[in-house]
Formats: C-alpha cells, structure tokens, sequence
C-alpha cells in the first residue's frame, strides 16, 4: 500500500513539472500565430494605402462585363442601372463609350425613348473623339427611329448630316434606308422610293428596303412593281428576326396582290410559305381561306378556318372566321346536326322571350344537350353551330361593355383616372374582357393612348425607384461603418475582419492557459465567467473567406425570412381590406340586406369602417416595416450588419479577458504562466492597434467618398421632389385628352361587338329559313310524289274496271 501511495505521489509530481512546459509550449506556439498575423497587417496596411478611384479600370471592367450579361439575358432596366454607373462616375475610363450606347440602348428596349434620346445625344456630342466612332453610326439610327416614332422631326436633318458625314463604307445602307423610312412616315413616297432604291444588296437593312419599297408601290397602285418588290424580299437569306419577319411580311403581301390579280394559286402558295410559328400565321390562315372561296373549294376553306379557330381562339380574326365558317357551312347545305333537337331548342328560346317560367318550357331530351351535341359533333361543323358559337363566345363580351357604357361620365372618368394610376402595368384595356383587347389595340389611336400610359407608368416607376435607392443609399452612407458601400474597399475590409477575428482565436487560446490558474474569487471569477460565456460565439467567427461568405449569407438569410413574414402579413391586411370593400358595396343595395333592418346595416357599415380604419393603419405600419426591412437589406448586402456584429464580440471578449488577466495578476496568482500569458497579450494588443489604425484608414476614405456620394443623393432627391411635382402636371393635362381618346375607341369596339352579334343572329335566322325551305321544298316533292302515287293508283283502278 505505502508503495502505490508513493508510486501515485511521484507520478502527480511529474504531471505537476510537466504543467509550465506545456503551457509555455502553447503560449509559443500563440507568439507565432502572432507574428504572422502582424506581418498580414502589415500586407493589409499597403493594400489599404490605395486610394479610392487610383485603379478603377479593373472594377469599370467587371461592372460593364456583369451589365452586359443582364443586357444579353433581357434585363435591359438592371443593365440600364449598371451602365449608368459608369457613365454618370467613371467618364474618364475606355469602357464609358460603351457603356454610353448601351445604356441608350437598354432605354431603348425598355420602352424609354425619352431617355434613350438623351443618352444617344450625349454620345453624339462626343462623336469627334475615337474611342466613340465606332457607335455613332448606330446611334444615329436610334435617334432617327426615336423621331419617327415620336414624330419629332426637330433634329432628323441633323441627324443625316451627322449620317453623311461618316466615312462612306459605314453608311452606305443605313443614311438611304433611315431616310427611306424617314420620307415615307411623312407620306412622301417618290422621296421614299428614290431612299429606298440606294440601298445596296447584302446590307443589314436590304430586305426591309425592298419590303418598304414594295409598300411604296402598293400606295401608288401599282402592284406589278409592288409584287416584284416583295418577291425580291425572298432572294436572299433572311439572317435576323426582323428579317425573318420581313420575310413573312412579303409573302403575306404577295399572297394579297396574287388574290387582287386572280393569281389564285400563286396567292395560295405565298400564304403557305408563312411558318406556324410565325405571328403572321393567323393573318395567313384568314386569308387563304377567302382564296379558296374565290377558287369554289369550300372544303379547303372551311379548314382554313378550322384550323384559324383552333390554333389561335384568342385571335382578332376568330369571330370574323366563325361568321365565315357559318357562312360556308351554310352553302354547302350543312345545317344542323340534330332537326328535331333545333327546332325543340328554337321552340324553348322563343317562350323564354315571351317570359315562360322553366317549369312551362318545352322539355329538351338528353340526346339534344350541349355534352351530346359536341360528341355527337366531333369533327363536324355545321352553321347553326358555327353561327351561335359565335354569339355564345362574344354575346357575354358584349353584354360586359354595354355594361361598362351604361354610366358614360362614370366611365370616362375611369379612362381619365388611368391617366393617374399607380399601378405597375395600366392598359387601355382594363374594362374590357380579353376577347376584346387584341381589336382595341390595333386601332392607331388607343396605340398612341397606350404609348402615354405606359411612359407616365415608367415615369412613376423610375421616380419610385430612385426614392428607394435614394433611403438605402442614405441608410448605408450614414451607417457607423461606410466602407462596405464601396466594392474596392469592401474586399480590403472583409480581410480586416477576419484577421481581427484570427486575433481573437489567438486571445482565445491564450486565455485557456488562465483556466489552469485556480481559484479566482471575486471580480476575477466574474470576469472568468463572462469570458467563458462568450466563447462559444468567438469559437464562431469566420477566420476565411468561405467562413466570412457563409455568416454573411446567415444574415442575410434572416432578412428573407423577415421580409417573407411581412409581405405574408401584407397580403393578409389587403384581403381584410378588400373583404371590406366589398361588403360595403353588397350593403349599398337594400335587396342585400335580408331581414336585417336599416339600423343593423347601419351598425355593421360602422363595423366595417373602424375595421377599414384598422386596415389603413396597418398598411402604414407594413409600409414603414417595409422600408425599414429593404435598408436593412441593404446594409446586409454590403456586409455592414455582419461586420458589426462580429466587432462588437470581439470587443466585449478582450474586456473579458483583459479584466480577467489583470485581477488574477493583482491578487498574485498565475506566476510566470500569468507573465507569459500576459506578454503575449500585450504583444497582440499592439497587432490589433495596428489593425485598428487600418481599419480607420480604409474608414476615413470611405467616409470622404460617402460624405460626397450623400451630397449627391440629396441632390438627387429633391430633382426626384421636382419630378413628382411636373409629373402631376403632365397627368392633369393628359387625363381629359388621353381618357377622352380611350372613351371613343371603347364605343367603337362596342359598335364591333354589336356587330358580331348582329350578323350571328342573321346566320342563325337564315339557316332556319333554310331549314324551312329545305322542309317546304321536301312537303312539295312529297306532295308530287303523293299525286304522282295516286294517279298511278287510278290508272291502275280505271285499267281493272275498264276490263
């Protein structure tokens, strides 16, 4: 027993020599980790020395590169965004002429021509220099489209003398064919032809000179120089998508003088060249059934039609292709599919106009229903069919827009309102069902109509935009840190932080040697305790970049999830509200009120208000909420939040630590373990000094950027004031002409619906009067035929009593 003890006593007096050689191994180990980490400050520190704008081609480089991906992919407003930047902040670079077209071209493609005039322009100013030559032709191009589709012909002469001053290599297709083009929207054909004529073969714009010439001849009537125009549009390869569609365009065209000419077969040849992918394919089906017609081939007609109303039911010609299938199905003989079905259906629609109750009409057997009928009908049409589907399908159209006609001032009011709406996407065409739409924007007018609501929706757009970029920026710019908002600077950053948070590591394992020192009382036990609870979270922080990417995109992800909550929560305010507005409107009229007296409805009107009241407060909220959540976001993306975050635990442990180390000194414990620890402390104190005073250099000009960039989105601010306020002004002006224009065009499309019902019903009417007079025609056969039996009869009874 006395030699275990002993065998025991001398092993703990090992372990016991042992513990200061252990530790001092780690505590060196710490040193090193130490001075490697003031040799990455040091690195750091040089890096930082750049200052802001000193090598901006690298980043002008990646911007343009990422906003033309957006701009290729279609995404012409974030390409828009993207070239603005370089334009408006980096003039100076090589990419800023590219970026300066490409911008007049995103607006273009966004439907701004306003705005894409003025950047097209600004390139233009600058055309002498080389670095913009080799845009300023195509630009040209644009300005010179842009006029004639705003008809602003204010600086089109200028814009051909431009045109005629580029070498002649550059403009030999484009000055005639702009020109061309130019002269022929002003109604000056012999201009427009001599323009057109001087374009030369195996041009970018050949095929549409050829096109637009033919167009040309067919104004002038003549069509044997019209259809040699077309026919030659087919000559050569179509290589784009808008020679593609200049091709089908021809051949459409083609299909027309041949029809005009009794070319019949040519016509019928030409419309089949028009591919079913084409958007011209439904005009191609419509028309070659009427050059069947004009041959007598009723049958390839019909299936010309057939197949208009089944590939395309949605399109303008559908119901004057299903008046025309009834039509022919009419000539051919076709009736009904079911005489005694019709004329029982014919019977019940007649005592129901004379106000018969359902229980009095004539009862329809199962063989005569619409289920029975279309099996029963299955690849077969006939004109009653044809002719009541089309009252079937646009009756219910035309019942909504004489609906909408019935309050003329209530709807020209609404017309004018459009002028006003805040919403994303207003059409002219709101009120009307879709059926409608595709005859109500061909008309030129509503075109024009329609070109005013969506530039003042794009202005509201772009203004509400800027406001919102304007709050963020604001946000992020007077944030206690500013350098994650430049790029340059945010890549020096985010190494800054995790070489704090390798020096906290470093602090984190130095402060485990304190843990062999036993025994602390009182405000060290405190501060042991503190440090030892915010060890897990430092045993967290990234020390790489894969680290720094993942905590960012924690953060970043716990936005989403708060933004997702709140547009829940959004969506569940504006059902309650809409909820309430229709109960209000159901409890305007009294046949709605049941057994429920005027008071009651009165108190549940008052009800419902205090709840529209609660739901507007509400809205507020969830829009200030809203706000508050996308500066948020921002600042997250940026980094900021994070980099915050990790700062301040960072702090929070080296008070822990320090007071921790500083008590157990003062109370004499630790001895040289304590000192080394110390020490070592000490030396990483004076490391993260040294990063400290970087991270002020980077903070310092980030903030002399920032303190610019604010100046400027106030600036920015109150110009977007400024907007708002002319913008009013343009929607005063615009509400009664716009809605005015929008209100006649709507009476005209109800005139064409009026119409359709019109001549169905006429189809409906003489395919029963055919019907009759097939049945008269068929009593006066059988009446002939019964004469002729009975002559026979009698001369067979005078033939046996003769005998």
């Amino acid at each position: 027993m006395r030699w275990r003890t002993a065998r025991w006593g001398a092993g703990l007096l090992l372990v016991w020599c042992g513990l200061p050689r252990v530790a001092a191994a780690d505590v060196a180990a710490a040193e090193r980790r130490i001075a490697d980490a003031a040799q990455d400050v040091t690195n750091l520190a040089r890096e930082a020395s750049v200052r802001l704008g000193e090598d901006r081609v690298h980043y002008v480089e990646e911007k343009l590169a990422d906003a033309d991906m957006f701009f290729r992919l279609g995404f012409y407003e974030e390409a828009g965004v993207m070239y603005l930047d370089i334009v408006e902040n980096y003039p100076e670079q090589t990419a800023y002429a590219d970026a300066l077209f490409h911008l007049g071209e995103a607006l273009y493609k966004a439907e701004d021509p306003y705005g894409a005039r003025e950047f097209f322009e600004r390139l233009l100013q600058q055309s002498g220099e080389s670095r913009f030559r080799p845009y300023v032709q195509p630009a040209l191009g644009r300005l010179i489209e842009i006029a004639i589709r705003l008809e602003d012909f204010a600086s089109i002469e200028r814009y051909f003398a431009e045109l005629n001053r580029l070498p002649a290599a550059d403009v030999a297709a484009v000055t005639p064919y702009f020109r061309g083009k130019y002269h022929f929207h002003r109604g000056e054909l012999a201009e427009a032809e001599r323009a057109f004529l001087a374009v030369p073969d195996n041009a970018e714009y050949t095929l549409r000179a050829r096109y637009f010439l033919g167009v040309v001849y067919v104004k002038r009537g003549d069509l044997d120089r019209a259809l040699q125009a077309f026919q030659s549009v087919l000559l050569s390869p179509a290589e784009s998508a808008e020679d593609r569609e200049t091709v089908d365009l021809a051949n459409l065209a083609i299909g027309r003088i041949q029809y005009e000419r009794r070319g019949e077969d040519a016509a019928i040849e030409a419309y089949q060249r028009i591919s079913t992918d084409s958007e011209l394919f439904d005009d191609a089906l419509y028309e070659v059934s009427w050059v069947h017609l004009a041959r007598g081939d009723t049958t390839k007609a019909r299936r010309s039609l057939e197949m208009l109303v089944i590939y395309d039911p949605e399109s303008r010609y559908a119901p004057e292709a299903k008046l025309l299938l009834g039509n022919i199905l009419l000539r051919e003989g076709r009736l009904v599919l079911n005489e005694e079905c019709f004329l029982l259906s014919t019977e019940r629609l007649a005592a129901q106009a004379d106000g018969a109750t359902p229980p009095a009409l004539p009862e329809l057997p199962a063989e005569c229903s619409a289920e029975a009928r279309g099996a029963a009908s299955a690849g077969t049409n006939y004109s009653i069919e044809a002719f009541r589907s089309v009252k079937a399908d646009y009756g219910p159209v035309y019942e909504q827009i004489a609906g909408a006609m019935s309050s003329r001032e209530r709807l020209r009011d609404y017309f004018g309102e459009m002028v006003r709406s805040e919403a994303e996407a207003v059409t002219a065409t709101n009120l009307l069902p879709p059926q409608a739409r595709a005859w109500f924007v061909e008309n030129e007018s509503i075109a024009r109509v329609q070109q005013v609501l969506d530039g003042l929706a794009a202005i509201r757009r772009y203004v509400g935009e800027t406001e919102r970029l304007a709050a963020q920026l604001q946000a992020i710019l007077s944030g206690r840190s500013v350098v994650g908002a430049f790029s340059e600077l945010r890549g020096v950053r985010d190494r800054a932080e995790m070489l704090g948070n390798t020096c906290t590591r470093i602090r984190q394992s130095l402060a485990a040697e304190l843990d062999g020192i036993a025994g602390p009382a009182g405000e060290a036990a405190a501060a042991r305790e503190e440090r030892r609870t915010l060890e897990a979270a430092v045993g967290q922080l990234p020390t790489d970049a894969e680290g720094l990417s993942s905590a960012y995109e924690t953060q970043r992800n716990a936005i989403d999830a708060v933004s997702h909550m709140l547009t829940e929560t959004t969506h569940a305010i504006e059902l309650v509200h809409s909820m309430g507005a229709a109960l209000d409107q159901y409890l305007l009229l009294p046949e709605n009120w049941g057994d429920l007296s005027a008071a009651e409805v009165q108190a549940v009107q008052s009800e419902v208000q205090l709840v529209r009241g609660a739901v507007e407060h509400y809205r507020n909220q969830a829009a200030e909420m809203r706000r508050q959540v996308d500066v948020l976001r921002a600042q997250t993306q940026v980094g900021e939040v994070s980099a915050e975050t990790a700062r301040d635990l960072r702090e929070r442990y080296r008070r822990a630590v320090a007071r921790e180390a500083s008590t157990l000194a003062a109370s004499g414990a630790g001895g040289a373990t304590l000192s080394r620890v110390q020490s070592a402390l000490d030396q990483l104190a004076r490391v993260e000094s040294d990063l400290a005073t970087v991270q002020q250099t980077l903070e310092g000009q980030a903030q002399d950027r920032s303190r610019e960039l604010l100046a400027a989105v106030e600036q920015e601010r109150r110009k977007v004031e400024d907007y708002r306020r002319r913008l009013s002004s343009v929607e005063d002006s615009a509400s009664e002409v716009v809605g005015g224009y929008a209100f006649e065009n709507f009476e005209q499309i109800a005139g064409r619906f009026e119409d359709l019902i019109l001549r169905s019903d006429i189809g409906v009417a003489d395919s029963a009067w055919s019907l009759a007079e097939e049945h008269r025609n068929r009593m006066i056969q059988m009446g002939q035929q019964r004469d002729r039996d009975l002559q026979s009869i009698q001369m067979e009874y005078d033939d046996l009593v003769g005998n």
